[in-house]
């Protein structure tokens, strides 16, 4: 038997759109041993990253704003 991870992609798509638009969301399975970069660069915007035993968990306070980062790309 065999399972396919979900895709990293996508659930670091959702985890930036709730970092910018401020709330809070549980990406059950998010596969975040395989997203590291873009745990860290969350963070370092301002988001609050979690790794939960189900998955990731963002929140952002409306309130607050993000700081800008550098983003630094490779193949």
């Amino acid at each position: 038997e065999y399972r396919v991870i979900a895709d990293r992609i996508e659930a670091g798509t959702f985890a930036a759109a709730v970092a910018a638009a401020g709330g809070g969301v549980e990406l059950i399975g998010a596969p975040h041993e395989h997203m590291q970069a873009v745990i860290e660069k969350l963070a370092d915007a301002g988001a609050d990253v979690t790794v939960t035993d189900k998955g990731l968990r963002v929140k952002r306070d409306p309130g607050t704003r993000l700081r800008g980062i550098d983003v630094i790309t490779q193949p």
